[in-house]
Formats: C-alpha cells, structure tokens, sequence
C-alpha cells in the first residue's frame, strides 16, 4: 500500500496518496492525528472519505482517545456520532471514559457517560449496600474515603473483588486512590492489585495516576510485589510502562 504521508510534516494533509493509510513515521492514521490536533474540519473531512473511525495507533488509542487528550470537545461529539467506540482500550487500559476523568472536564465525563454505563450513579448505593452487609464497613459512617474496621478502603475491596466496575465508581466518585490500608501493612490498591494479579485492574490504577511509588510496611512497591507475583504478561506491562514513564 502507498503511504499516505509525504516525507515533509508539514505537507501532512497537502498530498495524501491514501486517507487510509498508516503513517510509517508518525505510527498512527490521519484521522488519529488530526483528532490530536483537535482540527475539526479535517477529522470530518476524513469520516465523509470513509476512514475507518476506530483506527488504532501505535499506543492502541484511537482518535477519540486523541480527541479527549486534547480537549476537543466539538471533535469528540463528531467522532462520537460517526460510530466511535467508547468501549476500546489504549495500551495502558484506558477507556475514553478513563481519559476524560483524568482531564477533570466535567463536559467531556458528561458526554462520554451519556453514552455508557455510568458507575457513579448506578453503582455507588448498591455498593454500600454490599460493603456494609459483607465487608465490614459501619452504616453510619459509610464513606468511600473511610476505611473499615480492619483497615481497608473500599477501594481495596473493589481491587480484592477483582471488580473493574466497583473499581472505576469509586475513582468516578473521587475517592482518595492512594489510599493505604490503616494497618501496619500500608497496603495501596495498587499492592493489592500486584497481588491478585489482574491486569485489568493494575492497569486502569495506573491509567488514573495511582502513585506506583508508594511503600508498604516490609519498605516494598506495588511494582516489587508484580515481579514477586511472576505473571509473565503482568511484568511485560510493567516494564513497558515503566519505560513509557506514564
């Protein structure tokens, strides 16, 4: 297939040889980087030729993970109407919906849960409700930022459950991520993932910027604790994200 770009960036969208292409030197597609560029005209030129509006670059992102990055929310409504998946993860697990939490719009959370399952508002009182029955935690002082009688956050128990649902209500509620079991142990929902070995959830934990640096009571990281697992797959990751320094 005939690359799309020229060798010269700045002639990027001036002489296409092929919409559909996949840049060599740039690792991604057009629709990808003009969604980056937040370049309105552009991306809906390119969905009128037909491109295919899940295109994944060199990071798996997608242009409506680029459109997000970059703010644009006139480029996220029209990816959106042209088919774009809100359900597609980026190499670091992130959903459009992770991405526009982490942005702090409350606009683009808006749009994107419009169109999703939204964890805050379906989940939180049915989650209480559990944690309160199962799990330890005083219905009078129920708070998803106050641990239970044994020391553990809610968010640790989410993490223990290896449920990713349970999970992204708390982070979509805004509960303290780096929170640490209130026990000698110092436990982070990271450690707690590193030891259960979802990869699923260490990777949304990273992807919402939980602190990997964090000790806990034997002087060791959530990362020490991913090698001590030794799930092959989980290591691979983490060392790729580390390199990535995300």
């Amino acid at each position: 297939m005939i690359d799309f770009y020229s060798d010269d960036i700045p002639s990027f969208f001036e002489r296409p040889r092929n919409y559909h292409a996949r840049s060599p030197l740039l690792l991604t597609y057009p629709l990808n980087y003009a969604a980056t560029r937040g370049d309105f005209a552009i991306v809906r030129y390119l969905i009128n030729m037909g491109v295919d509006v899940n295109s994944r670059g060199d990071m798996q992102e997608t242009a409506l993970h680029e459109a997000i990055s970059a703010g644009s929310i006139p480029v996220v409504r029209l990816l959106l109407s042209a088919g774009a998946r809100t359900d597609l993860r980026d190499s670091f697990g992130r959903t459009p919906l992770d991405l526009a939490i982490t942005t702090g719009s409350t606009e683009l959370i808006k749009i994107i849960h419009s169109l999703e399952f939204n964890p805050k508002l379906i989940l939180i009182n049915e989650i209480a409700t559990l944690y309160i029955k199962d799990y330890d935690f005083a219905n009078e002082t129920w708070n998803i930022s106050a641990p239970n009688e044994f020391g553990e956050f809610p968010i640790h128990i989410a993490v223990r459950r290896s449920s990713l649902e349970e999970l992204r209500a708390f982070i979509a509620a805004k509960c303290n991520i780096n929170a640490q079991t209130a026990d000698e142990m110092k436990y982070s929902a990271l450690h707690y993932a590193a030891g259960t070995g979802n990869l699923e959830i260490i990777k949304s934990l990273l992807a919402n910027r939980i602190d990997h640096t964090l000790i806990d009571g034997l002087n060791r990281t959530a990362t020490d604790l991913i090698y001590l697992n030794g799930k092959s797959e989980n290591i691979f990751f983490i060392n790729k994200w580390l390199t990535q320094d995300v």
